[in-house]
């Protein structure tokens, strides 16, 4: 019986190891997954961050072109921006829209009753400039506007005021820090806003005719202003501290 027993418990251990010997090469032959080498991370990391910079760099520089003859001996630029380019809307132009389709609806029929008449060159004419006009409320005040914002540049100096305008119609505008008027800030619904330099009262009667053309293109107001910057809270409490020393 001792001699029965040993020879089973022999044969267990030898299927045993020959179990372990058909598994271990199996097991050996899976593949086994590699980690994501760091070294590709690493760089895919660095180029994205140059990209980046670059391109901060490059719209930093488009703005210095246009600031940076302006400044003077050891000024310093404290903040620089744009406004929004973008197509803007404004509260006031829930009148205004109205207004624009009413006026050259108008002269449109009476336009085109004159020419269907044959009342004459005059008559036929007389309703042309006005009709230009009318288009002017509707549709065109909007592009002159975006075409002015996106030749704007803003700046605050340790020094000054800068609002600088290229193109068609370049303009400077340089306020004294230590001199300034009062300074009325504007949010928009959507994040951005608008910071007026100059009292109310000045605005509307000491240059009406700036003040007319602001109210159909902010752009053209003669009032100097910040249009639709980002942040304008942090503009305007910076302002604030500077013009206070």
């Amino acid at each position: 019986m001792s001699r029965a027993r040993r020879f089973t418990a022999r044969r267990g251990a030898d299927r045993q190891a020959d179990r372990a010997s058909s598994i271990g090469p199996r097991s050996s032959a899976i593949p086994q997954r590699q980690a994501f080498p760091t070294n590709v991370v690493r760089s895919m990391t660095a180029c994205f961050v140059t990209a980046v910079r670059r391109h901060d760099r490059r719209r930093g520089g488009m703005m210095n072109e246009t600031v940076a003859p302006q400044l003077l001996a050891d000024e310093r630029i404290l903040w620089q921006g744009k406004p929004y380019s973008g197509v803007m809307l404004r509260w006031i132009d829930l009148a205004l829209i109205p207004f624009g389709l009413f006026w050259t609806g108008s002269l449109l029929v009476a336009t085109a009753r004159a020419w269907e008449a044959g009342m004459g060159p005059v008559p036929q004419l007389l309703g042309l400039p006005f009709l230009a006009a009318g288009l002017y409320m509707l549709v065109g005040r909007f592009v002159v506007d975006r075409y002015l914002r996106r030749h704007l540049s803003y700046a605050v100096t340790d020094r000054r005021i800068l609002i600088v305008r290229d193109g068609l119609w370049p303009k400077r505008t340089s306020l004294d820090l230590a001199h300034l008027p009062e300074v009325e800030i504007k949010n928009h619904p959507d994040g951005t806003g608008t910071i007026v330099f100059g009292a109310p009262e000045l605005r509307t009667y000491n240059n009406n005719f700036g003040a007319g053309l602001g109210l159909w293109t902010p752009t053209l107001d003669a009032t100097p202003q910040f249009i639709g910057i980002p942040d304008p809270d942090a503009v305007y409490a910076l302002i604030e501290s500077r013009s206070r020393r």
